[in-house]
Formats: structure tokens, C-alpha cells, sequence
């Protein structure tokens, strides 16, 4: 009786994952460098698709359009570090995770050089500009359709799945119009 139980467990088992082993019935998710950047806004048919994931978003920062140099934007949450997202004066954009740089735009140059500043514009493309002289300095190369009030914020998330286990992950979302639309990085803390 306990031979045929575990092999009836292990059957359900594998027609679970057979029945996932489609590559658009699951939405996996990873760290995406700027010059990799992937839609986050899936269509899915919730009536076929089964999901061993749930997802709970646990803080939020304030959405911007812009931050200037010095600047920062702010994710506090407790039992967590400060997630600080910070224009520096070297013209690099850095998310800090307490005192640790986890992500970083790679276009650090000469203080006082730049006067930079991270946009989103109103086609989703996010870019740091120096100035007038230098022009941009570095773009995530996302552009999409027109949208009248582009942001971008911090989002704390957790993931349970119930075969990896629990995860936490920060990551930056670029919106408009009051909908997210793509993420900029989705980092595994």
C-alpha cells in the first residue's frame, strides 16, 4: 500500500510539472541588466495556467519623474536595510541596500563635469542626462507609447514558491499613467 501511494505522489508530481512545462504557462523572473531590459506586463489565461508562486508586495517607494543629482529616493521597510536609490554627484545612479551598492548605472565620470539627472520621459525610456553640453549618458532603451505622467519607484516583494521556497527581491519599475510597465532591475536579496 505505501509502494503505490508514494508512486501515486510521485505521478501527481510530474503531471503538475507536465502540465506547466509550457515556457508561457510560467513567468519566471531575473536580474535584467539595463541593456536587457524585459516587458513585466504578461497576458496570461488564469483559467489554464497553474502557478506555484504567490507574490505580496511589502513596501513601496514614492513614484518619480526625475531625480537630480544628490538626490535620493528612499525604501524603507522593517527588518530591512534602507534601500536609497542615489544620483550621484559622479553622474552615477546607485541603489544601495544599507551601505552596499547591489545595482549601478556604470557611468560614473568626473565630479563636476555633469550636472546629472535620471529622467523618465513621457515614451518610458528612462536616461541620465550630464547636460546640455554632454547630452545623455546612459538610456535603458525602453520606448513605448506615449504616456503623460511617467514615474519610477522601489518595490519590496516577497515570493513564496512552494518547491524554491520563500525569496525577497527589490526592483525598480518604470510606469505611467498610473500603470507599471517594465522593470529597470529586479535584484534577489
Amino acid at each position: 500500500m505505501k509502494k503505490s501511494l508514494k508512486i501515486s505522489s510521485l505521478a501527481l508530481l510530474i503531471l503538475i510539472t507536465a502540465s506547466c512545462s509550457n515556457e508561457n504557462d510560467l513567468i519566471q523572473e531575473e536580474i535584467i541588466a539595463p541593456s536587457n531590459l524585459n516587458n513585466i506586463v504578461a497576458e496570461s489565461d488564469t483559467q489554464n495556467n497553474l502557478s506555484t508562486t504567490s507574490t505580496t508586495f511589502l513596501a513601496e517607494s514614492n513614484a518619480i519623474s526625475e531625480l537630480r543629482m544628490n538626490q535620493v529616493l528612499t525604501l524603507n521597510y522593517s527588518g530591512y536595510s534602507n534601500f536609497k536609490l542615489v544620483m550621484q554627484n559622479d553622474s552615477n545612479l546607485v541603489l544601495y541596500y544599507g551601505n552596499l551598492a547591489i545595482w549601478q548605472s556604470n557611468t560614473a565620470r568626473a565630479v563636476g563635469q555633469y550636472d546629472p539627472v535620471f529622467v523618465i520621459q513621457n515614451d518610458r525610456n528612462a536616461v541620465i542626462y550630464g547636460n546640455a553640453y554632454y547630452g545623455s549618458l546612459w538610456a535603458s532603451g525602453i520606448i513605448g507609447s506615449h504616456v503623460t505622467t511617467p514615474y519610477f519607484k522601489l518595490q519590496l516583494i516577497k515570493e513564496k514558491d512552494f518547491f524554491s521556497g520563500t525569496s525577497t527581491y527589490i526592483k525598480g519599475v518604470i510606469g505611467g499613467d498610473a500603470q507599471d510597465l517594465y522593470q529597470l532591475f529586479y535584484i534577489k536579496l
